[in-house]
Parts: C-alpha cells; structure tokens; sequence
C-alpha cells in the first residue's frame, strides 16, 4: 500500500519521510485453552523459576512474583481480554468507556470514594492508578506505595471493585462523557486522521479497519448504563482476565491474596462466543493519497499478512532476532543517507509490527 501527503507532481521537488513497514496481522487471537494455558506448555522455554503461576476455580489466571526493588512497594496488573475489537457495530467507543468509569464508582466505594480511597493510599490517578484500552484488550494498573497490610487490603479490594462491581450509573456515566469527548478532540489531529486512513486500507474487511479504540463520537455522546452494563457482564469475566502482581513479599501471601480477593468473583449475564475478527483481504497493489492540512510528506510500503500463531519457542525467537539484526543493519544504512549533503529523504525506515 502506497500513501502519500501531497499529489504527484509536488514530490520531485519536496524533501520527504520514506518509510518502509511490514504489518502483521490475522483473526481472533486462539483462546489460553487452545494455546494451552499459558504460553509456556506449548514451548520449550521454561519460564523464570522464581514466578509462580496460578489458575483459581473461576478460571482467573494469576501471575506472582517477589521483587524487592523498589524496596517496599508492589505493582498489580489487570488485564482483560477484551477491547475495541469485540464491540458491536452499535457500541464502538464502548470498552474505552468502561476503562474510564473504573474509578468511577461501585458497589463498596460510591461515586467520589475510590478518588480519595487512593489519596489515602498516597496514590493519585494517572501516575499510581491508571487505565488503557487498546484492540484486543483493556489493562487497570495500579502501583501501590507500600506492602502494609491495610495498604495491600485496601488495594487488592480496588481492583476487585473495577473487574465485578461497578455500579456504572447514569450520574457518573455523564460526569465522564465530557473527559472522553475532551479527549477524543484531543486526538482529531492530522496524523490520527491520516492513521485512521491507512488502517482502513491496510485492514480493509477486518474489525482493525473501523474500531479504533476511542470511538464513535455518536456513541460516545448517547451512551447509557445499559449499553455499559452490557458488554460488561459480556466480557468483564474471570475466565477472560489476567492478574500479574509483583512486589516486595513472599508468594505464598500473595497467592492467599490473590485467592481470598477474587474467588467470589462470579459473572454475570451470558458470555460471548467465539469471534471472528476477519482475515487480510487478497489483494495486489493498491495505492491512496491522504492529503490534509499540516501533514508531513510521507510514503509508506505495506505488505499484511496473516498472524504468525505458532508457538513460542527457541526457533521463532531465533529468527525474530535474525530479523531484528537485519532489520538494524538496514536502517543503519538508510540512516548514513539521510545525513549525505543532499539527500533524497529526510528519515526512513523499515520494521515488522504485530496488531
């Protein structure tokens, strides 16, 4: 795929960006069960012996390890597996949503409360607590200041709050409307513009092509608690998360945290099935012009092809590295060109990229 920022005629003479990219991309990921459990019972790379892996009865899949650097202070991780690329057409902007309105009030700390339970903590949101959502998954970090007991309770429960019991109110469903929206003109710039353009593209016929993780703005402006409420007992499930904590105290504290927190964690309403994301489309050379206002001149070489599921293991990170080595030696070359008395672009690269 061919793009550039201004017609024909204009590039004899302009200085521009040439960037060479190779894109990856498929269907539905498979599920843990199909791969295995965790990546490693498919492989011959054993994991770190001092991390412990865990399932509970529900089905959440735990990650445990003791770090004492920084000394004193833990981290949690929450992902679920589920983001822009499991909205229906009705709902796109919907997962991003529902990362905003995690702290946003639940059944045990009301609309407010969550804000100043983490001041007392000595955590703020944005930098101790945050959020992101992206295709194929929505994570909740937080980064707790100490192991106390009361600290560690106290954070365990927030996270418990954010994956089952969020009340997801019209009040604070409209209190977050203008933060989305403020945000969503916050990226309506020339380069999301053309971003957005060349996903269509590259993606023609695949989700990828039309469910950026931001949204639609139509829905962003009329979505309701029963449009949240919906794809969160859909997909907001133990069995479709993953809890990593790491921190300084023993495992066996943490696994009884981690089992004492979440075992009661039941979902509710119908789960999805399977999902079909769409496979790169057949096709040959195709060529598209985006031109806009303050864009830099840029072309760009694309090749889709479909997602690489083979397992990990000794001989695909052999050759990943072989690609990475080949890939350095090349830019390298391009980049002694850029820096000739006149040279024929201004920076250019080329890299493989995984969606």
């Amino acid at each position: 795929m061919l793009d550039w920022r201004r017609d024909w005629r204009s590039l004899g003479a302009a200085v521009f960006l040439f960037v060479f990219t190779l894109l990856v991309a498929g269907a539905e990921i498979p599920s843990a069960q199909a791969r295995g459990l965790w990546p490693q019972d498919s492989s011959d790379i054993k994991p770190d012996p001092t991390v412990k892996f865990g399932v509970l009865p529900n089905g959440l899949r735990y990650v445990v390890k003791r770090n004492a650097n920084p000394e004193g202070t833990l981290s949690m991780r929450m992902r679920i597996g589920a983001g822009s690329l499991n909205e229906n057409e009705n709902e796109r902007g919907v997962a991003h949503y529902l990362e905003h309105m995690a702290f946003n009030g639940s059944e045990n700390y009301p609309e407010g409360e969550m804000f100043k339970a983490l001041q007392r903590m000595g955590m703020q949101i944005g930098s101790a607590a945050n959020a992101v959502t992206d295709y194929d998954g929505t994570t909740f970090t937080l980064s707790l200041p100490s192991v106390r007991p009361e600290i560690m309770t106290n954070g365990f429960k927030i996270m418990r709050e954010i994956v089952g019991r969020l009340t997801l109110s019209a009040d604070a469903i409209e209190h977050e409307r203008g933060v989305i929206l403020s945000e969503e003109r916050a990226r309506d710039t020339p380069g999301v513009h053309s971003s957005l353009a060349q996903m269509g593209l590259l993606f023609a016929g695949q989700r990828y092509a039309s469910r950026s993780p931001i949204g639609d703005l139509n829905f962003i402006k009329t979505a309701t608690p029963a449009q949240l409420r919906s794809f969160y007992e859909r997909y907001y499930r133990p069995q479709r998360a993953l809890l990593v904590v790491v921190g300084d105290a023993d495992l066996a504290t943490l696994e009884a945290r981690v089992a004492s927190t979440f075992s009661d964690w039941k979902p509710e309403g119908a789960a999805t099935g399977s999902e079909d994301f769409g496979k790169p489309k057949a096709r040959g050379l195709e060529a598209a012009i985006i031109s806009e206002p303050g864009l830099e001149e840029t072309i760009s070489i694309n090749w889709v092809q479909p997602e690489d599921t083979r397992p990990d293991s000794r001989a695909r990170r052999r050759e990943t590295h072989q690609r990475i080595v080949a890939y350095t030696v090349f830019n390298r070359r391009l980049s002694k060109v850029s820096r000739l008395a006149n040279p024929p672009f201004i920076d250019a690269a080329i890299g493989r990229d995984q969606i």
